[in-house]
């Protein structure tokens, strides 16, 4: 049951990578300007939606210290979204390092007040 379940998670991180990819590719491009700006705010936050997902399922798979420096990148270019920061303060506690989770819990609650 583990093996199966270890599988479908790799299976759906790879898949949610594939479309991080396309979606980064996608807002690169050129585009007429009026129209393609909703469309980018779109793509982008289907795009942030999409790596929040893969970056759960690394985190179901254990891979907490991997995913600290990933997660610190994300959420110094989103500082305002929580969810990457949730993320990075359970890498960080997971793998050992609960004082900087608390430091980043403090972080984030700075930006709230």
């Amino acid at each position: 049951m583990d093996a199966r379940l270890d599988r479908r998670a790799r299976t759906r991180r790879l898949r949610l990578q594939r479309f991080v990819v396309l979606a980064s590719f996608l807002l690169a491009a050129e585009s007429p300007p009026r129209r393609s700006s909703r469309a980018a705010r779109r793509l982008e936050e289907l795009r942030l939606c999409v790596l929040e997902r893969r970056l759960d399922a690394r985190l179901e798979l254990g891979e907490y210290a991997a995913l600290v420096p990933e997660l610190e990148s994300l959420v110094e270019q989103e500082p305002l979204r929580e969810g990457l920061r949730r993320r990075l303060m359970v890498a960080l506690y997971r793998s050992g390092r609960q004082a900087e989770a608390l430091e980043r819990y403090r972080e984030g609650r700075s930006f709230s007040l």
